[in-house]
Parts: structure tokens; sequence; C-alpha cells
């Protein structure tokens, strides 16, 4: 006498892996969050000290502070079944001269006294971008 089980093992198996893939699923949705922490603040950390190239001995590109405070997030969202999306950077309000301070080039003349001067790239996006991908590498190398 004794307990019997009988069941269609493709199904235990199938609700199974659909419950391993949701947490999984799930904990690389939490590292990419993370990322996005991470990188929103090495953007922010880059303006603040990225020296300008126009203005003599100012050691970073922060004037009213709005390009700095424009810096946000936005985290990881589904877009569709299988994409999931999430940005960090100047995700809700772009000026143009943060455009002019990301890439460099000349300064236009609506900048006053610093109009028509050639500015240094700054290369924030870039940056962040190549950060963001080796942490996103290492931990989600860490977790298989």
């Amino acid at each position: 006498m004794g307990v019997t089980y009988s069941d269609n093992l493709i199904t235990l198996m199938n609700e199974a892996y659909d419950m391993t893939m949701k947490q999984v699923v799930n904990h690389v949705i939490d590292i990419a969050d993370e990322a996005l922490e991470i990188t929103e603040d090495k953007m922010v950390n880059i303006i603040e000290n990225t020296p300008s190239s126009i203005v003599e001995g100012k050691d970073n590109r922060v004037d009213t502070g709005l390009m700095r405070d424009s810096v946000g997030k936005k985290y990881m969202k589904k877009v569709s079944d299988n994409y999931w999306q999430g940005s960090a950077g100047w995700v809700d309000k772009v000026k143009d001269y943060f455009i002019t301070q990301e890439y460099g080039g000349k300064t236009p003349s609506s900048w006053g006294s610093l109009g028509g001067k050639t500015i240094s790239p700054m290369h924030m996006l870039t940056q962040a971008q190549v950060e963001m991908n080796e942490y996103l590498k290492e931990r989600i190398e860490g977790v298989f």
C-alpha cells in the first residue's frame, strides 16, 4: 500500500520552467534597474567633473544646473512579450545646449560672450553606455 502519483510530467516541467523563467526575468530586470541608477549617477558625475573648454579654469559643465538636474532614469518597463526597455540620461527634457555640450562644436550666438567658440565634447552618453554595458555583463554573468 502506498501513495501513487500520476500526472503528465511534461506539464509539470513546463510549469516549473515558466516559474523559473519568471524568477530569472525578474532578477535580470532588477539588475538592469540597478544599472540605470548607477548610470544616472555616472552621468551627473561626468557633468560635474568634465572641465569646460571655453571658460578658463572652469572644472565642470555646470552653469545653471539645468543640464545636470535634467539627468534622470526610467526604470525597466515591458514594451512587448519579450522586450523590456529602460533609459538613463536626459529622458524628459533635452535642451539644444545639452547636445552642444555632449558632442562639442561651435557654440550658438545665443550663448552671448561664449557664442561662436568651439567647445570640446563631454562624451557623457558614450562613457555611460560603455560602463553600463560592462556592469550589466558582469552582473548577469554572475547570475548564470
